[in-house]
């Protein structure tokens, strides 16, 4: 997610005390043939148009409103609802352990699979001439699930390495809250956490890194990189976050209940990144424009290739 930091906000700068740097959380519209804008059902089209990566996520997980902007009487919509389990619920697994290859996102349940969706992280746009240089890439390279710049801030996809959760972290938003949050601004999760509007989908968790496996030499640092999310949303690619989609979240938020244990997602790419069109590349410029705080002018310029 999405329109920032999904997601990706999209913030997962969580436990273990990354390093707290501004940026993750995660968009491109008609993804490629290997993407999962294939297979995902057609949302409504407020929610075509913008994803969560839209504005980036500041702050860290776990920072919560600082008691002076309440005392400046600053108010922020409280958004989503906590996971709760349902009483006397039993866990369906012992064991629930997660993993993201690059294309896949895969759950297990004591050993065997359960759960398996398409998944995304990274911006779909045209890599940064610096970037594909100090990278040792192609200048017609994009971020998109490729671990050749999980040390780039912001547009890379998240590091490998593992990370962990648990189920009572997790907030899920209805849809009127998707519409709200689609167009940006500033809201409160249900823990109390800074939540910048955008794609997040039908929920997220911060994802609390254990260990973050370095970059390429001199392509970055996956250690001074934060703001991790596994969340959904309706437009795939993040900005460092893992994007499963809605039907992903719904999916997974099935296999929790009664389970009370953390949970382990280990990242290691196997894939080969997706290509990435013209069209892709077009919505990834409009999704994340240079500017802050962009109009839809701005937008459109920065699809159209006219950024300053």
């Amino acid at each position: 997610m999405r329109m920032s930091q999904r997601t990706s906000r999209p913030t997962g700068r969580a436990s273990g005390k990354p390093a707290q740097v501004p940026e993750d959380g995660s968009a491109t519209p008609a993804r490629p043939t290997t993407g999962r804008s294939a297979s995902r059902p057609g949302p409504a089209a407020g929610e075509q148009l913008l994803a969560h990566e839209l504005t980036p996520v500041l702050q860290p997980v776990g920072h919560r409103i600082p008691l002076a902007a309440a005392a400046t009487g600053i108010q922020r919509a409280v958004l989503g609802t906590k996971f709760t389990h349902p009483p006397g619920a039993k866990p369906t697994y012992k064991k629930i352990t997660a993993h993201f290859d690059g294309k896949w996102f895969t759950v297990s349940g004591d050993g065997a699979q359960v759960m398996r969706v398409e998944a995304q992280s990274g911006r779909p746009y045209t890599v940064r001439p610096g970037d594909a240089t100090a990278c040792g890439g192609s200048k017609d390279d994009t971020y998109l699930n490729n671990p050749r710049y999980v040390g780039i801030a912001d547009n890379g996809p998240i590091p490998e390495g593992s990370f962990q959760f648990s189920a009572t972290q997790f907030a899920t938003f209805s849809t009127a809250e998707r519409l709200k949050m689609l167009p940006g601004g500033t809201f409160t999760d249900p823990f109390g956490v800074s939540l910048h509007g955008g794609d997040w989908g039908a929920g997220r968790v911060p994802l609390a890194p254990l260990k973050l496996l370095p970059a390429p030499p001199g392509c970055g640092n996956t250690g001074r990189r934060s703001g991790f999310y596994l969340h959904g949303g309706v437009m795939p690619g993040s900005s460092g976050c893992i994007d499963i989609g809605n039907d992903g979240v719904d999916q997974l938020i099935k296999l929790l209940p009664g389970y009370t244990g953390k949970i382990v997602v280990t990242v290691a790419y196997k894939a080969a990144p997706p290509q990435v069109g013209a069209v892709g590349r077009a919505v990834g410029r409009l999704t994340y424009p240079k500017k802050k705080d962009p109009s839809i002018l701005d937008r459109l310029k920065a699809a159209a290739g006219m950024e300053e």
